[in-house]
């Protein structure tokens, strides 16, 4: 796809920091390194998918994670060590092993919602978006149904989905979810809040995958002035942005010289006034006047 939205963008650069911090120790754990948990090397392999530093440090079996975070439910998706999110085969075994656990209660149930949810955002973030869209259908149906459609956590999971769909390139489906989710954080964070500007985000790279350059546009520009104002210079976000912009600005460009934005078509004709038609007509009466 032509864009990545911002949810997928960010977890992507997490993952990809991680990793190349990881490389420069070395992926594989060493032979004489043991799990922080169990305090042996064993048979299942060691894994540190977190931002722990060092030769030793972070290394961990899977199976003693799932173990530890049934007493300790923050270590489902914090390293307890780094206190930083877990990412890639682990965040994903995590929240597999998650919802084996919660699956069977109630539907209604809000730690069988946030189980459903971490699956589909550790699936999503793995790119396996089709496993993780009917998780994030089902979130959005409970949630409809429970609390309605005006709450927080609504519209939370109206972004998911319509950043899933987004991913999968069904920019038509996810297009009335990302305007849904988009006006109702309005109401009620305003326009400010780093989640109504996430939104703002996705609803711009909605419109650029259906080629509607014109309202992508403006959502973009809005979210970068906005993001610059409210965000550190080298902030993820404000970044992610910046680069939305730069990577839709040459389609959008060509709608500019249609005629479809006034204001950046008359820079263009007086740019173009200057470089080109001024000193052409210059030689033109020097060469007559010879």
């Amino acid at each position: 796809m032509a864009a990545r939205s911002s949810r997928a963008e960010r977890a992507a650069a997490r993952a990809a920091a991680s990793r190349a911090g990881s490389a420069e120790l070395g992926s594989t754990a060493p032979d004489d390194s043991t799990c922080w948990i169990c305090h042996e090397h064993g048979a299942s392999p060691l894994l540190r998918e977190c931002a722990c530093r060092g030769a030793d440090a972070g290394w961990v079996h899977l199976g003693c994670l799932v173990n530890a975070a049934k007493h300790n439910p923050k270590s489902w998706f914090e390293c307890r060590i780094c206190k930083q999110d877990y990412y890639g085969r682990t965040m994903l075994g995590l929240a597999r092993a998650l919802w084996d656990e919660m699956r069977s209660l109630n539907p209604n149930a809000s730690e069988r919602l946030f189980a459903a949810n971490y699956l589909a955002d550790a699936l999503s973030s793995a790119g396996d978006y089709s496993a993780a869209l009917p998780l994030f259908e089902e979130v959005l149906a409970v949630r409809r149904r429970s609390i309605g459609s005006s709450k927080m956590l609504t519209l939370i999971s109206c972004h998911n989905l319509a950043d899933c769909l987004c991913a999968m390139e069904n920019f038509a489906r996810a297009l009335p979810l990302a305007e849904e989710a988009l006006s109702g954080k309005l109401k009620l964070r305003g326009e400010e809040d780093p989640g109504t500007m996430a939104t703002r985000s996705l609803l711009s790279v909605v419109h650029y995958g259906l080629k509607a350059y014109q309202a992508a546009l403006p959502l973009a520009r809005e979210t970068l002035e906005r993001e610059r104002v409210t965000l550190p210079p080298r902030h993820p976000d404000l970044l992610t942005s910046i680069n939305n912009l730069a990577v839709r600005a040459p389609p959008l460009g060509l709608v500019v010289l249609l005629g479809l934005d006034r204001l950046l078509l008359w820079s263009f004709l007086v740019v173009l006034l200057v470089c080109f038609l001024i000193p052409f007509l210059a030689r033109f009466f020097a060469c007559a006047q010879e």
